[in-house]
């Protein structure tokens, strides 16, 4: 969560100079005098965003991350050796992910749930 309290505070006020002190609003020592500190509940209301925005963010890692993993496939195909039915299948099932997951979530350990990979081909 602290992670999700400073990247709240640079979204609302970029380039900002503060400490954080423990985990807590009142930990939060401002030091930027160009700006107003902001309040305990604009910093609650963006981490609220962030963490709404996380499942998907987490999930098109994951995603490029399996596209990567098939990427000499096509490097293959420009070679003379088409991707067969399957693995252009998978490819584009992965592509599709994000229109496809409206129900992805994190679990309390911070991992995907909700979510049906596809099934990579031999």
């Amino acid at each position: 969560m602290k992670r999700f309290y400073n990247k709240a505070i640079f979204a609302l006020r970029p380039n900002a100079s503060f400490v954080q002190r423990g985990s807590s609003y009142s930990g939060l020592e401002w030091l930027d005098k160009s700006s107003e500190k902001p309040s305990e509940q604009e910093i609650e209301n963006k981490i609220q965003e962030f963490l709404a925005l996380e499942p998907m963010r987490l999930l098109r890692i994951e995603r490029d991350r399996k596209l990567t993993e098939v990427d000499w496939w096509t490097s293959r195909a420009l070679d003379g050796t088409p991707l067969t039915t399957e693995q252009t299948a998978y490819r584009q099932a992965l592509r599709d992910l994000p229109e496809n997951s409206a129900n992805v979530a994190i679990d309390e350990n911070g991992t995907l749930i909700n979510v049906e990979w596809p099934v990579k081909p031999e």
